[in-house]
């Protein structure tokens, strides 16, 4: 039996795939505690570890939209979600991450911190106490590979000059902004006496594995230029512990699944058109809005059913569509 801590933020989507591995090496008989937001309790203990909340560390209380702290849904541009990202998360918040792991591994000692890939500051810590670091990604790698367009900006795979020289330029300019703040980065690095970072990107390569948690084929380039600490673990496709039950809409129309993101995107007119495209149509909708979309006041056609949440799993074998923001989980369950 191992002892394992996990460390983890509210950030949705994410939560979901990490919390299915916790549960999975609590089946195996490991002992698992997860260190991660209070709205994240019941997850936690429904995955069958035991819960601890971050005490210094920014967290979200519960789904309710107003207790998020990142609220990349405000800046009007990719680049604006990325910075805030940054500040707010990955490095802003990294010194009281960093401080309340290391507390939680000297009130409990432990064999390995698992770390969701964002919290640097778990990472450092678990170095400090010299144990195992080792890093999950809920979804598809987000360091630079080579071959591989600049994660984020949706572009395609061209193995030719121009598209060498765009990838350059692409990410520069991106390891521009996230090294704005890399000297707070290693201020931190050398305060935990641990060497500099030459970017903020190589912290992700730093754990001893990098645990992705999708299917090397899903990512472009098939994940064959990865740096050697990443393996590919393949997609958890387990539902979230809010998901509960679901009936089949009456009727024998196809049927149009509709998953918009778990967390607020200000996706409340999206939804409304796409309702409201439904309902000129002979399917049948089932909108799912998550636990942080209310859609009170929604126009509904009668072939449209809206619910908080259902389990994806159980209705994507029944469904001939989805539309979705293309959010991973969503994505990956639908390919399987």
């Amino acid at each position: 039996m191992s002892r394992i801590l996990f460390t983890l933020w509210d950030g949705g989507g994410n939560a979901p795939p990490v919390l299915s591995v916790a549960g999975a090496l609590v089946d195996r008989g490991h002992e698992v505690r997860v260190l991660a937001d209070r709205s994240l309790r019941g997850a936690v203990i429904g995955a069958g570890a035991r819960h601890v909340p971050w005490t210094t560390a920014p967290q979200r209380a519960s789904a309710d939209p107003s207790t998020e702290f990142v609220r990349d849904f405000e800046p009007r541009t990719p680049l604006g979600a990325s910075a805030r990202l940054r500040d707010r998360l990955i490095v802003g918040a990294a010194p009281a991450f960093a401080r309340d792991t290391l507390a939680e591994i000297r009130r409990e000692p432990v064999d390995a911190v698992v770390s969701e890939n964002l919290l640097l500051g778990s990472q450092i810590a678990a170095v400090e106490a010299g144990v195992a670091s080792i890093s999950i990604v809920p979804n598809i790698y987000p360091g630079e590979v080579p071959g591989v367009p600049p994660f984020g900006l949706g572009l395609r795979p061209r193995d030719d000059r121009i598209g060498r020289a765009r990838d350059r330029v692409a990410a520069a300019i991106g390891r521009r902004l996230w090294n704005k703040r890399l000297a707070e980065m290693n201020q931190l690095l050398a305060a935990r006496g641990q060497r500099p970072a030459s970017s903020l990107f190589e912290m992700l390569e730093r754990p001893e594995r990098v645990l992705v948690l999708t299917s090397a084929a899903f990512e472009l380039g098939g994940g064959a230029a990865a740096p050697d600490s990443v393996r590919y673990c393949g997609p958890r496709l387990d539902d979230p512990d809010w998901a509960g039950g679901w009936s089949e809409p009456a009727g024998s129309g196809p049927l149009v699944l509709v998953s918009l993101s778990t967390t607020t995107q200000g996706q409340d007119a999206m939804i409304r058109r796409v309702v409201r495209a439904l309902g000129g149509i002979d399917a049948r909708g089932l909108v799912t809005t998550g636990p942080s979309y209310a859609a009170d006041g929604v126009e509904v056609p009668d072939n449209v059913t809206i619910v908080a949440s259902a389990p994806h799993s159980a209705v994507l074998p029944h469904a001939d569509a989805v539309v979705t923001h293309a959010g991973h989980g969503t994505v990956i369950k639908a390919l399987a």
